[in-house]
């Protein structure tokens, strides 16, 4: 993903298992086309897997922002049902849990 503006790297541990990976939440930079709604780009990266990549608008930068802040602990949930997900040596995210 280009232009990264933020980045948080969490522990990933399926249920079962002893192995850890890091699995990076990225959010882009706000941006806009001409005529067109505010977006920012959101990426989910789990070790060498495939990225899972969306966005998120809004009417202005920070709706966009706030859009995709908001948006993440959803897309976090299929790690969660698969396993534990740690933040600063703490289980949880940082977003909302």
């Amino acid at each position: 993903m280009e232009n990264i503006w933020a980045e948080r790297r969490l522990i990933f541990v399926p249920h079962g298992s002893g192995e850890r990976s890091f699995l990076f939440v990225r959010i882009g930079r706000p941006y806009t086309e001409p005529g067109k709604a505010w977006r920012v780009n959101l990426e989910i990266q789990q070790g060498a897997e495939e990225a899972l990549r969306t966005h998120a608008g809004g009417d202005d930068s920070m709706q966009a922002l706030q859009t995709a802040l908001a948006a993440i602990p959803g897309l976090l949930l299929t790690w969660r049902e698969r396993g534990t997900l740690v933040w600063e040596g703490s289980i949880g995210t940082g977003f909302g849990d």
